[in-house]
C-alpha cells in the first residue's frame, strides 16, 4: 500500500502526529508512505527519520522537491496544494497512491480504502454538498467559461485515490499545471474539471465537519473509529469552533509534534 503527503518548512512538524494515527489503525498492513519536501532543513529530516523506525509497519521515504517549475510559475498556490498536481512524475515508478492532507487524523484500516476502484481518468474521492462559498467559487470559475465542472457537487482533495497509470496517460499534471497558470484556479476545481466522474468513496474516508454532524450519533457510539478524519487539529480555536462537539481525547492521543521527538 503507498501512501503520499506533501510538506514544507512550516508542516514539516505535524508528520509525526499523522504517522502515528496511521500506524495505531494499520500495524498488520505493509504502508510504504512517500513525504515529498520543499525546503527541509536536513536535521528535521534526519529526527524524523529516525521518529518513524519505531513504526516498523511503515516505510518512509522522503523526496526532495526542486523544480524550477515550483519557484517560478507556481508560486500562487501552496506547496501542498501545486505538488498534488506532480505526484504522477515525481513517483514515476509507482502505479497507485492514496493521497493525503497533513491535516488527517486516521482512525480505521486505510485497507479498505486502497481496495477501491478509481474512475476512467484515475481518481476516486469523497464528494462534497456544495457550502455557499463553494458554490460562489465553483460559479465564478463557470461563468468565466474557464472549465466546465458538476452543478451538484464536487470531490474534495483532501484524501484521494490515484491511479498514476491512468492520470500519466490522460496527462493530469499538464492539463492542471496549464488550467491554473493560464487562470490562476487553485487544485480543487483544477481537479474537478480534470475528469467530471471521479468515482465516489464513502465519505468515512474523509470526515469533515458536515459529514460529522449528519452521523455523530454512529460515530460516537463507534468511539471515532473506522474513519479518517480531516481537521485541522493542531489548532485548538478551530478544534473548539468547527468541531465543538468532536472528543478531544481522540485528537491529543495521535498528538506527537517534531519537537516532541528532539
Amino acid at each position: 500500500m503507498n501512501v503520499v503527503i506533501v510538506t514544507d518548512q512550516n508542516l514539516v512538524k505535524y508528520i509525526p502526529s499523522f504517522i502515528k494515527s496511521m500506524y495505531e489503525f494499520n500495524k498488520n498492513e505493509r504502508i510504504n508512505l512517500y513525504i515529498l519536501m520543499r525546503k527541509v532543513e536536513d536535521s528535521k529530516k534526519d529526527i524524523l527519520l529516525k521518529h518513524c523506525e519505531s513504526y516498523d509497519s511503515i516505510n518512509v521515504t522522503i523526496k526532495n522537491v526542486c523544480h524550477e517549475v515550483y519557484e517560478s510559475k507556481w508560486r500562487k498556490l501552496s506547496v501542498t496544494t501545486d505538488e498534488k498536481f506532480f505526484i504522477p512524475d515525481l513517483l514515476s515508478d509507482i502505479d497507485k497512491v492514496i493521497y493525503m492532507d497533513i491535516d488527517i487524523v486516521v482512525r480505521c484500516s486505510l485497507k479498505e480504502l486502497w481496495g477501491n476502484e478509481t474512475s476512467e481518468k484515475g481518481i476516486a474521492g469523497t464528494k462534497r454538498l456544495f457550502q455557499p462559498e463553494a458554490r460562489s467559487m465553483m460559479s465564478k470559475i463557470k461563468k468565466a467559461g474557464v472549465v466546465k465542472l458538476r452543478d451538484d457537487y464536487f470531490i474534495n482533495a483532501g484524501v484521494l485515490l490515484f491511479d498514476l497509470d491512468k492520470l500519466r496517460k490522460y496527462n493530469f499534471r499538464s492539463y492542471c499545471h496549464e488550467l491554473h497558470l493560464k487562470h490562476n484556479i487553485d487544485d480543487q476545481p483544477c481537479i474537478n474539471a480534470y475528469d467530471l466522474n471521479i468515482r465516489v468513496l464513502d465519505g468515512r474516508f474523509n470526515v469533515n465537519r458536515t459529514y460529522f454532524d449528519d452521523h455523530e450519533e454512529t460515530i460516537k457510539q463507534n468511539n471515532y473509529k473506522g474513519y479518517v478524519f480531516h481537521i485541522k487539529w493542531w489548532h485548538e480555536r478551530i478544534i473548539q469552533t468547527s468541531w465543538p462537539r468532536i472528543d478531544t481525547a481522540v485528537i491529543k492521543e495521535n498528538t506527537v509534534l517534531l519537537g516532541d521527538v528532539l
